[in-house]
């Protein structure tokens, strides 16, 4: 499995759940497979937006069913991790996201993510954030409730 960013191989044993996670989730997104996106999220994942799109908190089923919306209203949809640090079980991203309508009307939007990961790689918890509110990104990146801190990977 590759980082779609950068082209690193992140499958092999060096690599933490964390990493594969931040990896396949986009993956799967961009791959439309919402039943392996389902499978990579905790059954008690919490989805919080604090950007301008204002998507309501939600849990796996929300947030899966806000991506699949998404893609409806641009069917070719992607999104593409720009940057991403990880330290511990908690990651931050930027992330962006481009497509059209089926009318030609063309979406770009960059955006960052503070995800918090389990041991086991599953996704728990994911805060969003437009990109100019990275300064409060980082501010709850850095909380130490959200995991073990220490950077363990930094990509592109």
């Amino acid at each position: 499995m590759n980082c779609s960013a950068c082209g690193a191989d992140v499958a092999g044993d060096a690599y933490t759940g964390a990493e594969r996670a931040a990896v396949s989730t986009r993956g799967a997104a961009n791959d439309r497979d919402w039943t392996r996106l389902q499978e990579l999220i905790a059954p008690d994942f919490l989805f919080t937006s604090r950007g301008s799109l204002g998507f309501p908190p939600g849990g796996r089923a929300e947030y899966i069913d806000m991506m699949s919306d998404l893609v409806a209203m641009a069917p070719d949809l992607m999104w593409v991790p720009q940057k991403w640090v990880i330290a511990g079980y908690v990651t931050i991203m930027i992330t962006l996201a481009t497509g059209s309508t089926p009318q030609g009307n063309a979406s770009v939007w960059e955006f960052v993510t503070v995800s918090r990961i389990s041991p086991d790689g599953l996704l728990l918890q994911l805060e969003g954030f437009d990109a100019d509110g990275s300064e409060e990104a980082l501010a709850v990146f850095a909380q130490p409730s959200l995991g073990p801190l220490g950077v363990s990977g930094c990509h592109r």
